[in-house]
């Protein structure tokens, strides 16, 4: 089998496990600045230049599959022969077959997991262990059940950071990559529980198929935007039955409604650790965006919001995007961003110490996302007090009013957001109420006290 791979970004990295190292006969990408390079050992082509070569298929791992279907097409590959992330599962003869499982316990065995009974047990399950929100959110969830007595177990297809972390909280930890191309029924060592919690939409292939004694949540943080992308007649073949669907925010709920509006969802917003604040004064203003420098995060907007304001404005200020990760994306708008010079600084993604510390030298955290259902470093800003400018496509922002605890301006608007930055520069003094009204929305709905308590209500009605 002589398989290309289109894509180099984050799908990539999430599916290029599944395939045998001898399939693969090269990396497709459209960057140029990437063309000729090798990524994991395989060559990267052009698309104009892969489709010249002798291959059976072309598979696309990006979230953007129809334009780059269509680019496919136009160049001449059969439509038979192109397939996507969400289909591979339907394609055994592409994938290696199934994956080993690996156990981590601290000091509980693990063994029984595969042999014995858990029933009592919850298993939390999710998509990464990367120190993202979501998994952030659901490692903050195994926390509480775990202070309030429950046996917890924590499930997740890849390895991270997160696993220390949970390490320390003596809980344990299977890393399962079947997890990603497998029913609930084709994974047999879950069927040991009874009660499951399953994190983000990633695990809509898991539930396409699941046992019906199994009581299950299914918290939801992701935007529409994620869903257009899989398999619509799988993803509806998701039944309601011992199923409870939770969303962190109303935008999650809508983008869930969409494609299914009979579901009932109600609200789980999630809670993060107090942290002991260490203010620092500056001479310039400091600004900060964190998150993976990726398209629906908007970071090209606030470039362009930084272009259009005069260089009197210019020279009060500093910028941080942290997060940079190189990307066709993420490079196009570190190269816009070149003709601001010093003003902003691309910075690799942190661990939550490194946030923390980011976030107590700044001082206003700006969240540019087109779309962004709940953003755990906004609240993390609040947190620490940071007066906070969010697009109306920011879930958060449903917590803001503006001018009073935070700013909000209109997703995609460049100008808006440049006149809200400027009006902070010009207004700084006013900036420290604003911040002290931006910490009482962290301490009123998003303290670990308050998610302790929604949490424990959850697991009472559902499981």
């Amino acid at each position: 089998m002589r398989i290309l791979l289109f894509g180099t970004g984050d799908y990539y990295r999430k599916y290029r496990d599944w395939f045998r190292r001898e399939d693969i006969l090269g990396l497709v990408d459209n960057d140029e600045n990437k063309r000729g390079t090798l990524v994991d050992g395989y060559k990267v082509y052009l698309p104009q230049e892969a489709v010249q070569l002798s291959f059976d298929c072309v598979v696309i791992l990006s979230v953007h599959e129809e334009g780059m279907r269509r680019q496919l097409l136009e160049l001449g590959v059969p439509d038979d022969t192109i397939y996507i992330f969400s289909e591979l599962y339907k394609h055994p003869e592409l994938i290696m077959p199934e994956r080993a499982v690996c156990l981590w316990g601290g000091d509980r065995l693990l063994s029984g997991i595969l042999s014995g009974g858990h029933a009592g047990a919850v298993l939390l399950m999710s998509h990464n262990l990367d120190l993202n929100g979501a998994a952030l959110a659901m490692f903050y969830l195994a926390r509480i059940l775990a202070k309030n007595g429950f046996s917890v177990f924590f499930a997740s297809w890849t390895d991270g950071a997160l696993r220390q972390y949970l390490y320390e909280e003596n809980i344990p930890v299977v890393i399962d990559p079947n997890l990603q191309m497998r029913t609930q029924r084709e994974v047999k060592w879950t069927h040991r529980f009874r009660r499951i919690i399953c994190n983000t939409l990633n695990y809509y292939l898991f539930l396409a198929d699941r046992s019906p004694e199994n009581q299950t949540i299914w918290w939801l943080h992701d935007p529409v935007m994620f869903y257009r992308s899989l398999d619509q007649e799988l993803l509806h073949r998701i039944k309601p039955e011992n199923l409870a669907v939770y969303a962190v925010s109303p935008i999650a709920e809508g983008a869930f409604k969409t494609y299914f509006p009979d579901f009932e969802v109600r609200q789980l917003v999630y809670g993060i650790p107090d942290v002991p604040l260490q203010k620092k004064i500056h001479y310039k203003m400091e600004l900060i965006v964190i998150g993976n420098v990726q398209e629906y995060k908007g970071q090209d907007i606030l470039v362009r919001a930084l272009e259009m304001l005069d260089d009197e404005i210019l020279s009060r200020i500093h910028v941080k995007v942290v997060g940079f990760r190189s990307t066709a994306y993420a490079d196009g708008v570190k190269r816009s961003a070149e003709k601001l010079g010093d003003v902003i600084s691309f910075i690799p993604p942190v661990d939550r110490e490194g946030v923390h510390r980011l976030l107590d030298e700044s001082d206003v955290l700006i969240c540019p996302s087109r779309v962004d259902t709940m953003s755990i470093v906004t609240n993390e800003g609040m947190q620490h007090g940071l007066p906070c400018i969010v697009s109306d496509a920011a879930g958060v922002s449903a917590y803001i009013k503006n001018g009073e605890n935070g700013f909000i301006v209109r997703r995609g608007d460049a100008s808006a957001l440049a006149e809200r930055i400027a009006w902070c520069v010009e207004h700084r003094k006013d900036l420290e109420q604003i911040g002290k009204a931006s910490r009482m929305v962290y301490e009123q709905y998003f303290t670990m006290e308050v998610f302790e308590k929604n949490v424990l209500k959850v697991i009472r009605e559902v499981l």
